[in-house]
């Protein structure tokens, strides 16, 4: 991390302010740069919003805000340091302010390292290297950065692989359990179909059991009436064969009596 512009002649002081005005303004960037580098960031950040409300374009004041602000890790606060840091870029790009454009986009960097956006970073870091080669913290970060941006984009490919591994499996577990549906409804209606046929065959059964008995019973009952006629033909020609008989022996003893009368 970047300490706090301490050098002030390196950069614009506030031209409308007066020289007690400007003194101000030193002096809280001063107790500024004081408190944080004993890491009282916020007590820091006062003294510089002081600063600003005395001058408010003066660009050491502005970046040494911008930079407390990152080391407090809000997202607010980190938000409104990104966009002091755009504002000192683009006027020290116009001033041909290198240093302040390099130390900048340090800055920015850093915010995009924080928020794990590597390729910001990397760009942010490259670019303040273009403008000061010197920089080995701007190179040490840059390397670092291209380095977290591949693990990112490996953990990226990685990740993506196992949702889509993830998608085929919920696919083919879908297919399955479809398959499944389809096989126990299949099951189902064959179960249903064997239910019906047994159920049929039961009937049928049932029926052909019932004509069956019906034809049994009108056998039997035909051949009730057939021996019953037979044992009435066996009476009869009982009873005729006794009335033969009977004539038989009256013929004879009619016969035997003629005789005797001769």
């Amino acid at each position: 991390m970047k300490k706090p512009i301490l050098m002030f002649a390196m950069l614009a002081v506030c031209a409308s302010a007066a020289a007690q005005s400007q003194r101000h303004v030193r002096s809280y960037d001063r107790s500024g740069n004081e408190k944080y580098e004993a890491k009282h960031f916020q007590d820091a950040e006062m003294d510089y919003r002081r600063a600003l409300n005395i001058c408010p374009s003066d660009s050491v004041a502005r970046f040494n805000l911008a930079t407390t602000l990152i080391r407090q890790q809000d997202q607010a606060k980190l938000a409104e340091a990104d966009s002091i840091l755009n504002g000192l870029i683009m006027e020290s790009e116009q001033q041909g302010n290198r240093a302040l454009s390099a130390r900048s986009l340090y800055q920015k960097g850093e915010i995009a390292m924080m928020s794990q956006q590597y390729e910001q970073a990397a760009n942010a870091f490259k670019e303040s290297l273009k403008r000061n080669p010197s920089d080995d913290d701007a190179r040490f970060n840059y390397l670092l950065a291209k380095k977290q941006l591949e693990k990112q984009q490996n953990q990226d490919k990685q990740d993506k692989d196992q949702q889509q591994q993830k998608q085929d499996q919920q696919k083919q577990q879908q297919q399955q359990q479809e398959q499944k549906q389809q096989q126990d409804q299949q099951q189902k209606q064959q179960d249903q179909q064997q239910q019906q046929q047994q159920q049929q065959n039961q009937e049928q059964q049932q029926q052909n059991q019932q004509k069956m008995s019906q034809d049994q019973q009108q056998s039997i009952l035909e051949q009730n009436e057939r021996e019953e006629k037979e044992t009435q033909a066996k009476v009869m020609r009982r009873q005729l064969d006794k009335n033969n008989e009977k004539k038989r022996e009256m013929e004879i003893r009619r016969m035997n009596g003629t005789l005797k009368d001769w």
